[in-house]
């Protein structure tokens, strides 16, 4: 055994274990695992039609211990400042991890504690939708590896309606040909967030 340690933290690691840093989305899961793009710039979505466009993620420095195949996350390095907000009622809604970002129309390389990610938007009603809001679950969202550079699962929002959308994870990666990275498994297809407003 050999201990590890870092700010003021230690770990007591097991022979044929090792301590690795690897990219994590940029939030605390003791207050929500729910993360929220506002984007800056507020798109609009014609009738029963689809678009695509690019967000950033950001990403903290997590701390994981590994035997190479399984992976234990034991502390983070935060790299940003948390701001946390409401989304829906008091009564029936979910506190959401709050992030500001870029509206990209085309892939291109970000700074590297930022996840390029892709959103697709398919508008299945006959009225006219707009997006300035998406909200994911982090426990589904997995991260990959491209050219040196870290991107994010693609996204889908689904509008059925006005006032009802569905934001879903996909398994692909943002770029065709990313690498999955072993420490953010695919989950199974069919979780999503429903989403009330600001569609």
């Amino acid at each position: 055994m050999y201990t590890y340690e870092e700010n003021g933290k230690k770990i007591l690691v097991p022979d044929g274990m090792s301590i690795i840093k690897l990219p994590v989305v940029s939030i605390n899961t003791s207050v929500t695992n729910f993360f929220g793009v506002v984007m800056e710039t507020q798109l609009v979505i014609k009738p029963e039609s689809e678009i695509s466009f690019y967000v950033e993620i950001p990403l903290d420095l997590g701390i994981f211990v590994t035997d190479g195949k399984r992976y234990r996350q034991m502390f983070v390095e935060e790299r940003f400042p948390k701001k946390y907000s409401l989304y829906g009622s008091i009564q029936n809604g979910l506190i959401y991890r709050y992030w500001v970002s870029k509206v990209y129309e085309e892939p291109r390389d970000l700074e590297n504690n930022l996840a390029l990610t892709k959103v697709e938007v398919k508008n299945e009603d006959a009225t006219i939708g707009d997006i300035r809001l998406i909200i994911f679950d982090v426990r589904y969202f997995s991260l990959f590896e491209y050219n040196n550079k870290i991107v994010g699962e693609t996204l889908r929002v689904e509008r059925l309606k006005k006032g009802l959308a569905l934001v879903k994870s996909t398994n692909r990666p943002t770029i065709n040909g990313a690498r999955l990275m072993p420490h953010t498994p695919l989950d199974v297809i069919g979780k999503y967030v429903e989403m009330e407003e600001g569609t």
